[in-house]
């Protein structure tokens, strides 16, 4: 590819349209976002030079102050990629408890919980959909520690959502926590705040 303009993408002398992107709101293009660039990049440079462990740059927590009030969270924590976000939060909050993990979780949800088993948390996979079978295996789990439902909010293969309402149902009769990847969610379907009270669009599913 030579260039990237929207969905079209010109291929040596073939022009394609463009199914398989990762950018599915297409920010990328849009003008106000380019147009803040040049001024970020001159105010921090190309990038922060530093691990947030060492410095934390008031962009970071611009950034994370605009999603707590997007979400109406209590917080939030910006991290620079998902597998970053998958790796370093699984094994955090399962320890060396117990991993249950959608079958056809995205493959960076997996290796964050290979990481969690490497430090002594079993994972066990059930069947994408199969809330009686994850039910199932809660129910046979050993009790006491934490127990941990990984699944995607938006398959980014077939498309699909996962049943949340059931899964925390389940989750909440077996004292488990529920670990969602909204990557490919966010955004597009779900309620966001109002227009009123933040910049960020109106109410919608």
């Amino acid at each position: 590819m030579e260039e990237g303009n929207g969905r079209r993408l010109p291929v040596r002398d073939h022009c394609l349209a463009a199914f398989a992107s990762g950018n599915y709101l297409g920010f990328h293009r849009g003008p106000e976002i380019i147009d803040s660039v040049d001024a970020s990049i001159r105010q921090w440079g190309t990038h922060p030079s530093w691990s947030r462990l060492l410095g934390n740059p008031r962009m970071y927590i611009d950034i994370e102050d605009r999603l707590t009030e997007l979400l109406g969270a209590e917080d939030t924590l910006v991290l620079p990629t998902i597998t970053h976000i998958h790796m370093s939060v699984i094994p955090a909050i399962a320890g060396r408890g117990e991993i249950f993990l959608d079958g056809q979780a995205h493959r960076t949800i997996y290796d964050g919980c290979m990481v969690a088993r490497g430090n002594g948390a079993t994972v066990r996979r059930f069947p994408t959909g199969d809330v009686a079978a994850l039910e199932a295996m809660l129910r046979a789990a050993p009790s006491g520690g934490t127990k941990l439902i990984c699944t995607d909010g938006v398959n980014s293969m077939t498309g699909n959502p996962p049943d949340l309402a059931a899964l925390a149902a389940v989750a909440r009769r077996h004292g488990a926590l529920l670990y969602v990847d909204d990557a490919h969610g966010f955004g597009v379907i779900g309620e966001r705040t109002d227009t009123e009270t933040s910049p960020y669009g109106s109410r919608g599913n």
